[in-house]
């Protein structure tokens, strides 16, 4: 008999974009213009840049402004953590799955012996390459994918909220600030821009707006502790003065931007999975370069002693 509560479990976390199995078509990790292993070279690259800029912008906040206390009380600095975290870990399930992609390729060498032994009545194996995001718990799957989706929306809002209300005369004063305003309020935005467009990463689900908006609206909660704690608005406009209700409309105007922001980059990404599967359907299993189903396949390998050596995944 079905256990009821698991049937529910399944439906929610699929509702969320968590199917079972998770990824199926190893979208997390494949890209339509990139080999897995360029992708994750390239998702490597964006994660230690993103850490070095936190590490360099920290060190003059703390070493040269004394500015280290409120370093987290910035919605720009959590979201640029935040960029930094799913490069790491989008980096590293790239790169496991490269490596899981290249030994099956060894072992593919001999496939036309591996196959004729297996024939001729000896044990086979079959086995499906993948990624360990897809055996870990349904959970951390959830987090991954929220964090994806909070990757591709959050610096686009934070770029256009910066150079429409916040740039001044002194965004470019520095080196220090031309290198923390570039890094914090156009290279993230260019991150983002290339996971939508370069990867085969489905589309984020309408039931992403709210969880995560959540941070986002939390985060006025953060603002005026900030206030409260250490005397100061991180953010010029979210000081009430004597026109609160101007910032009602500036919360209303992020809002609305933020919605906004959501249609559009899951439009973006609907358009690119569509033209993606289109193309690389049309082609020949051989030319797929980074196709995902084609990734996907099953091969059959000796299981005694000759896999013995072979990579398991």
């Amino acid at each position: 008999m079905k256990n009821p509560s698991s049937s529910r479990s399944r439906l929610s976390f699929a509702v969320f974009g968590v199917p079972s199995p998770f990824d199926p078509t190893c979208g997390f990790v494949t890209s339509s213009f990139l080999y897995p292993s360029v992708l994750g070279a390239v998702r490597a690259l964006f994660a230690v840049y993103t850490l070095l800029a936190i590490v360099v912008i920290l060190g003059f906040e703390v070493s040269v402004y004394g500015g280290g206390p409120s370093f987290l009380c910035y919605f720009t600095n959590l979201s640029y953590i935040g960029l930094c975290a799913y490069f790491w870990a989008s980096s590293v399930q790239t790169i496991a799955f490269a490596r899981a992609l290249r030994g099956l390729r060894d072992v593919q060498d001999d496939g036309q012996s591996v196959r004729t032994r297996g024939k001729q009545g000896r044990r086979t194996e079959r086995r499906r390459i993948g990624y360990p995001l897809q055996r870990w718990p349904r959970v951390l799957q959830l987090m991954h994918v929220l964090l994806y989706t909070s990757i591709v929306i959050f610096p686009f809002i934070i770029s256009i909220v910066y150079w429409a209300l916040l740039a001044d005369s002194q965004t470019f004063a520095t080196p220090f600030n031309a290198f923390g305003n570039v890094s914090r309020h156009i290279l993230n935005s260019a991150f983002a821009l290339f996971e939508i467009i370069c990867t085969n990463v489905p589309p984020p689900p309408w039931s992403h707006l709210v969880p995560v908006a959540i941070p986002l609206a939390s985060y006025l909660g953060v603002a005026y502790i900030t206030y409260a704690a250490q005397g100061f608005y991180t953010y010029s406009f979210l000081n009430p003065g004597t026109h609160p209700a101007r910032v009602a409309g500036y919360v209303f105007g992020i809002t609305l931007a933020y919605c906004i922001v959501f249609a559009i980059v899951k439009g973006m990404i609907t358009l690119r999975w569509r033209w993606s599967g289109r193309y690389w359907g049309s082609r020949e299993d051989e030319e797929r370069q980074g196709e995902p189903e084609a990734l996907n396949d099953w091969e059959e390998v000796d299981s005694p002693r000759e896999q013995s050596s072979a990579p398991r995944l």
